[in-house]
């Protein structure tokens, strides 16, 4: 039997070569290979319980910009006991 897999793709930086921006001159192309009875039955427990534990809605997006800043939902990472934590 054939397992199914997801493949999930993101980027970050610029991939303008001619407008390097010197705060941030990388651009990261990540893919991320997963099976899905993996994702379905591990993975995504895992993401909910870890937003649960957080006090996080379900629906809110694990954006590495608004983490790293302590933005909006993630306001919380003030707090460096629970920045650790997190």
């Amino acid at each position: 039997m054939a397992t199914s897999h997801l493949l999930f793709i993101d980027e970050s930086g610029g991939h303008d070569m001619e407008k390097i921006d010197p705060n941030w001159p990388v651009f990261v192309l990540v893919g991320l290979l997963v099976g899905e009875t993996y994702y379905a039955k591990t993975l995504v427990p895992r993401v909910k319980e870890l937003k649960r534990k957080y006090g996080l809605k379900n629906n809110v997006v694990l954006h590495s910009t608004a983490i790293r800043r302590w933005e909006d939902e993630f306001s919380f990472l003030r707090d460096a006991g629970q920045r650790d934590s997190f």
